[in-house]
């Protein structure tokens, strides 16, 4: 079982299954709430979804046409889940707030989305000053 939380802890979910697909998203909109190197994505079946904590939604029309809602922690207010009517019961989780480096590490994307959108500077390992290491304090 996946677990995760928002950025607070005040939302946490569980993830009773595996998730369906993967993948980045460099559209105009997951760059503005993800940052220029892409949105990362698991697709997962709501039934595998379990969660606790108080969110909020917000809803914008996606490229479909049909409503994509985010669900963001009332508190923090990272966003926890994305639902695109397009996509009948699939969620979308971002794998970054799954509470284990190993887990995330077993679903690398499996594509990318609006590829003619990234900026690939950002996407580019290596580039600028070079790597630094810091230590998280909690």
């Amino acid at each position: 079982m996946l677990k995760g939380s928002c950025l607070c802890g005040a939302v946490q979910f569980e993830l009773t299954g595996e998730p369906l697909d993967t993948f980045v998203c460099h559209c105009s909109a997951c760059r503005k709430c993800a940052g220029p190197n892409g949105s990362a994505n698991l697709v997962v079946d709501s039934k595998d979804y379990r969660q606790t904590g108080e969110t909020r939604s917000w809803a914008r029309k996606g490229i479909s046409g049909l409503d994509l809602v985010y669900d963001f922690c009332a508190t923090c207010p990272t966003i926890v889940v994305a639902r695109a009517a397009c996509m009948g019961r699939a969620l979308i989780v971002k794998p970054g707030l799954l509470d284990s480096a190993v887990d995330i590490e077993k679903f690398p994307p499996r594509a990318e989305l609006f590829v003619k959108d990234r900026i690939d500077v950002w996407c580019e390992r290596g580039r600028g000053g070079g790597d630094v290491e810091l230590k998280e304090t909690q």
